[in-house]
């Protein structure tokens, strides 16, 4: 009889852990310090993303640099900062374009192509060491992804993955003659794993664009409370039975 009593009860506390420590199950923090922000994040991919697209220009880079946006984006600042900051520490001149956003251009593939070919040429487009050149830049892909969302048993904490995708598209404009003179692009993603239950707290207040959506719901989300409900019954039915 004892025997039986000391097997139930045993059988009560291996259920009761996962039930009780849920961190114990998932092995995780549950209270995600040291995560980032979706906005720290979302920087730290676009500064990649950046530094990808200035190892791709040609060098060196003689007179002033105009950094001007293709196309608005709320994240034009992000870029300014960044692209600007590394041509800079690269030893050019950098301001911010006045004129407005340039139009999108109907044969866009075209020049791709033709300023392809022309990028090794560079070096002769800059003998005058007075000239200007426009950096133009055009923010292909900016946001953030929650491709994953799931628990690692049925009583752990549930886990978000973040994806920070940044895409970059440029090209390098004589100002006075208009030739175009290389073009390129830079991306570049940021991933981690962080507690759902922090999820909200590191979006923060920021924009739609630094926001995912998560995936939806399977029948997890039906089956969890009832396994939960079921375990709790068992664990009441052995602790009555026990003390008849």
């Amino acid at each position: 009889m004892k025997r039986s009593c000391l097997l139930q009860w045993l059988i009560v506390v291996i259920l009761t852990i996962p039930v009780l420590c849920p961190t114990f199950a998932s092995g995780v923090d549950v209270l995600g310090k040291g995560s980032m922000t979706n906005v720290a994040l979302m920087e730290k991919a676009t500064s990649a993303a950046v530094d990808s697209l200035v190892q791709a220009l040609p060098f060196p880079l003689s007179g002033l640099v105009h950094l001007r946006a293709a196309t608005a984006h709320d994240a034009t600042w992000m870029i300014e900062n960044l692209l600007g900051g590394r041509l800079r520490e690269k030893g050019v001149q950098v301001i911010v374009s006045a004129l407005p956003p340039a139009s999108v251009a109907s044969d866009t593939s075209e020049a791709d192509t033709v300023g392809a070919s022309v990028s090794s040429e560079f070096t002769a487009a800059q003998e005058n060491e007075t000239g200007v050149l426009i950096l133009e830049y055009r923010i292909t892909e900016l946001g953030m992804e929650y491709p994953r969302a799931w628990r690692p048993h049925y009583f752990g904490r549930k886990k978000v993955e973040r994806v920070a995708v940044a895409s970059l598209y440029g090209r390098l404009i004589d100002e006075t003659s208009g030739k175009l003179i290389w073009v390129g692009e830079g991306g570049a993603t940021q991933r981690d794993v962080v507690p759902a239950s922090r999820l909200s707290f590191l979006e923060g207040k920021s924009q739609d664009w630094q926001k995912g959506t998560l995936p939806a719901g399977k029948l997890s989300a039906f089956v969890e409370p009832l396994v939960v409900a079921a375990i709790v019954a068992g664990l009441v039915y052995l602790f009555y039975s026990n003390k008849e």
